[in-house]
């Protein structure tokens, strides 16, 4: 449990963190989206995070790197979509002993796993 809580915490510092005055606006946008997370937690409209931290991690094990909250309209690409769901999904990205970076994704509300991609295979595709 106390790992979960140390990456939930690394979650919100970096949510929260402006990394230059460059970045405001997407710093305002991960604020913003933290904030939203934080809200339908609380209203208990999404899936905890550490739920869906556990599920990541058991698929593959590794060093969790990156976890977003995002709108399903601007992130939905090729994944599967389950009809009246999908508001809001959490990409959460992994690390492997290999050193391939896992980009799992799951609908927020439900915890449904919706699908997955190699970071390494998306950046090699635009070079």
């Amino acid at each position: 449990m106390h790992i979960v809580n140390r990456i939930t915490l690394s979650f919100l510092f970096g949510l929260l963190g402006l990394l230059s005055v460059s970045q405001l606006s997407a710093g305002q946008e991960e604020q913003e989206e933290f904030h939203e997370a934080k809200e339908l937690q609380a209203a208990e409209s999404i899936v905890p995070l550490e739920e869906l931290i556990r599920k990541a991690q058991q698929k593959y094990s590794g060093r969790i790197l990156e976890i977003e909250f995002e709108d399903w309209e601007e992130e939905k690409g090729e994944l599967k979509q389950v009809e009246g769901k999908n508001e809001h999904i959490y990409e959460i990205e992994i690390l492997d002993e290999q050193g391939r970076v896992h980009g799992l994704v799951y609908d927020a509300q439900t915890g449904e796993f919706l699908g997955q991609h190699l970071e390494s295979e998306e950046k090699e595709g635009k070079d």
